[in-house]
């Protein structure tokens, strides 16, 4: 097979009367057998994989400095944080033969991928004539894709325009007006005439977010008034629907650009209708029975409340985010058995082999959570639910309120990693229990042994003995209530004594002109608290005591917030596991 025969195969399935996608294409194009190709061939074939590997609309949020500002990425990532393929591989001979296949090509989808690579990574290549050329054949490209419906997919219709829209703009200084009208066009009729669905919201919102209040793009009074008469009667057609996952997105984002537009408008009652049909919607007590329903679109609606200045709605909707947390946690069903759990732990020989002086050292060392692990844990989560990566997580507390919320779950977002260690050290909590209880039958430990034990620190104050002398005896006696009320404040007060005894202020000032002393979750967040105790220890601590997206077990209990079912021997182990660790971390620095 020589070169002209390998364009041949290529254009077998070059056809541009039928519907093709990137991926059908690349398919075809791994099915090619090499070993009936030339040398030559074979790295023009490698040169056509490499532009089909590549992600489209890539998210370089997480990369930083490191990111390519393209708009084209790895398929794949590496654990070194190196990407497949890598744009290194795009060379001035890579540019220059898609540049040639952009001009042999007879599928829009192909030749709307050659053109955004050659427009793309311009800086490779030694000819920017050719990218300029390329940016244009983009938008005629596109044009004659959405047209014809030639897409595969129709879900990439709005990227493709998307994308289109931004390359004409960006090249306006060559006078390409004509090319803006006709994208302009090309994006109303889509929107206008196919987008059927009410709930493919990323379709039909594209003519108001690409075109709305763009001074580069020029829309008349009736177009204007047609997107934003199209968009309401969408919305109502979807808040007279059942409640559907899709159909909630849907509907939040018909009204969020409904009010966003009649607030820049300066039409209030206008603004006000739309959003109070919706919250009465979101409000009814079938809907917030519904399976799809959670109270984090409650929440959402609240927020979009409090944006645009909503008092009314801003009051019914707290109303009722109250009453639907409360009914939560009234049906939930939370049942811990301790001794059924013990059977079947298994003790890993080094936590209890130490000597009776060190009983509790590897504890309070070795089983300590690092966050690093959790990463994976995130990756696993997502696996299960690929929705967690988009959907809105509500944490709701003990009497009903919703406490935080968390937008999705990532590797890049520091809460997503205490939504990931609370599930895990929730469950650590019996493993302690088991290990500390047969610690203290092993060397039949008393409340003083525990107590000169931890005092082993210095970061315990001597006339907190008596307070903490009870807090241990309550924990000796398996009574976690008033375990947890003794203990948990005095974590708060070893931290204030390692900053002292380290020359670190504890203290701040107040409005009063006086000075206020450091709370838990400012303590943890102290960067000299960090370095002192080390940034995994911090990180379990503010998971376990602090974080409203952990367990945040100080929050609860010293707030008056903790149901009864908090109160278990496991939670009260952990807090005895973190005096452990405080005690462990500062004796050798006594």
């Amino acid at each position: 097979m020589d070169q002209l025969s390998l364009k041949q195969v290529l254009a077998e399935i070059d056809d541009p009367n039928m519907q093709m996608s990137e991926h059908r294409f690349r398919q075809y194009l791994k099915d090619i057998e090499k070993n009936s190709l030339s040398e030559l061939n074979i790295k023009l074939l490698e040169l056509e994989l490499l532009a089909f590997n590549f992600c489209e609309d890539y998210d370089w949020s997480s990369w930083g400095a490191n990111g390519w500002g393209t708009y084209f990425g790895p398929m794949e990532i590496w654990r070194n944080g190196n990407g497949d393929p890598h744009k290194d591989e795009v060379t001035a001979d890579a540019i220059a033969y898609w540049s040639e296949r952009l001009k042999e090509a007879q599928h829009p989808v192909l030749k709307i991928r050659y053109a955004s690579l050659v427009w793309e990574f311009r800086k490779q290549s030694d000819d920017q004539t050719r990218a300029f050329e390329a940016a244009r054949s983009i938008s005629n490209s596109t044009f004659e894709m959405v047209s014809n419906h030639l897409h595969e997919y129709e879900s990439d219709t709005p990227l493709k325009l998307k994308y289109a829209l931004k390359t004409t703009l960006s090249i306006l200084s060559i006078k390409n007006k004509d090319g803006i009208k006709q994208l302009k066009d090309t994006i109303l009729d889509y929107e206008k005439n196919y987008v059927k669905r009410d709930a493919a919201i990323n379709a039909w919102s594209i003519s108001f977010d690409c075109l709305l209040d763009h001074n580069q793009i020029s829309l008349t009074e009736q177009e204007e008034n047609g997107i934003i008469e199209r968009i309401e009667k969408r919305l109502e057609r979807l808040l007279s629907n059942s409640v559907r996952i899709t159909d909630l997105n849907a509907a939040r984002g018909a009204v969020e650009r409904l009010c966003e537009y009649y607030n820049k408008k300066r039409q209030p009652n206008k603004l006000q209708k739309i959003f109070s049909e919706y919250r009465t919607f979101i409000c009814k007590q079938e809907n917030l029975n519904a399976p799809a329903f959670d109270i984090s679109n409650l929440h959402i609606a609240y927020q979009l409340a409090e944006r645009f200045n909503l008092k009314s709605d801003k009051h019914e909707l707290a109303l009722t985010l109250m009453a639907t947390g409360k009914n939560i946690t009234q049906n939930a069903r939370i049942h811990t058995d301790v001794t059924e759990t013990n059977q079947h732990l298994e003790i890993p020989p080094e936590m209890i082999s130490a000597p009776k002086e060190a009983c509790f050292r590897p504890l309070a060392v070795t089983y300590i959570p690092k966050d690093s692990m959790f990463q994976d844990s995130l990756d696993t989560l997502k696996k299960i639910d690929p929705m967690l990566c988009h959907s809105q997580i509500a944490f709701v507390n003990k009497d009903g309120r919703m406490s935080s919320s968390l937008s999705g779950v990532s590797h890049d977002n520091e809460e997503s990693l205490f939504y990931a260690a609370s599930l895990f050290i929730f469950s650590m909590g019996a493993s302690i229990y088991h290990i500390t209880k047969h610690i203290m039958l092993k060397h039949n430990l008393s409340v003083e042994f525990l107590l000169d034990y931890l005092y082993r620190g210095h970061c315990f104050h001597e006339n907190k003995k008596e307070i903490i002398s009870c807090g241990l005896n309550a924990y000796l006696k398996e009574d976690p209530i008033t375990a947890m009320h003794i203990l948990i404040p005095q974590v708060e007060a070893c931290l204030r004594i390692i900053l002292d005894s380290n020359a670190v202020p504890s203290i701040q000032k107040n409005k009063s002109d006086g000075y206020n002393v450091l709370l838990l979750d400012p303590l943890l967040r102290d960067q000299r608290i960090v370095d002192i105790l080390g940034s995994d220890t911090v990180f379990y601590f503010r998971v376990l005591i602090s974080n409203q997206n952990g367990l945040n077990l100080r929050n609860d209990v010293c707030h008056g917030i903790a149901a009864p079912a908090t109160f278990t021997m496991e939670n009260a182990s952990l807090i005895f596991h973190v005096l452990l660790i405080l005690s462990e971390k500062t004796a050798t620095e006594k």
